[in-house]
């Protein structure tokens, strides 16, 4: 019996929907489950053991800071890209210079971007060298991370941002004018509050990528502890080897 177009969807829909659970819940259930063991079987000690460490209030408070500037500065750059893009008037050219320069992060590593961070603005950088003196006192830590994640998280809130901004009508900036609104007024009924879920959602998402990234803190976190680098430093090193194996596996 021959299917028709819709059970064929449904049934891609279906397989689709069985291959999502078996290779993203499933791993998530295991490495869940992982968390619980302890030497005389099932609990809560390694939670017990991180929450009550000294310095896990304070790693979190930093994880938390970063990630919120950065992502609040990443949202506020692809706002301006975004706007440059849709509503100037300059060349074509050099608006799809923006929008390729704007997505070019999201094809390299995070641990790239430190590295490179490094060689621009450290004291050897080559930034440096041009203007003769270092733009950041101390690029090893929070400034250095800041940067990062902001080029980091650059490229999703730009998306977000310039698919909204195709859908915002410019008719009302002429009505705004007729009203006799000002510059800043006309910005803000006619760009800002449509975009303002669209900034919600731009915030989140760079949050998260930023909270929990390892990459850039790894290579440019310095002293700057947050929680990425401080599970993997105190908690993965000391796993046997059998447990490591089958978080690998898990991951997988």
């Amino acid at each position: 019996m021959k299917l028709n177009n819709s059970s064929l969807m449904k049934a891609s829909w279906l397989f689709i929907g069985a291959l999502f659970i078996v290779f993203m819940f499933v791993p998530l259930g295991k490495m869940l489950m992982l968390s619980f063991n302890v030497a005389d079987g099932l609990g809560l000690s390694h939670y017990v053991d991180i929450i009550s460490s000294n310095d896990f209030r304070q790693v979190m408070l930093n994880s938390f800071f970063v990630a919120i500037v950065s992502a609040m500065s990443a949202t506020f750059l692809a706002f301006i890209l975004a706007y440059t893009v849709h509503w100037t008037n300059l060349p074509k050219g050099f608006k799809q210079t923006i929008k390729l320069a704007s997505l070019f992060p999201m094809l390299l590593p995070t641990v790239t971007y430190g590295f490179a961070i490094i060689y621009t603005f450290g004291k050897q950088g080559l930034l440096t060298k041009i203007i003769g003196f270092q733009l950041f006192e101390d690029i090893y830590g929070f400034y250095g991370m800041w940067l990062g994640y902001t080029i980091y998280t650059l490229p999703i809130a730009f998306l977000l941002l310039n698919n909204t901004f195709q859908y915002l009508d410019k008719k009302f900036v002429i009505v705004s004018e007729l009203m006799g609104d000002s510059r800043l007024r006309q910005i803000d009924m006619t760009v800002i509050r449509p975009l303002i879920g669209t900034f919600a959602a731009a915030i989140i998402q760079c949050f998260f990528l930023a909270f929990t990234d390892f990459g850039i803190p790894a290579s440019i976190g310095g002293q700057y502890k947050v929680i990425a680098t401080e599970l993997y430093t105190k908690y993965w090193v000391h796993l046997p080897r059998l447990k490591r194996a089958l978080w690998l596996l898990c991951l997988c």
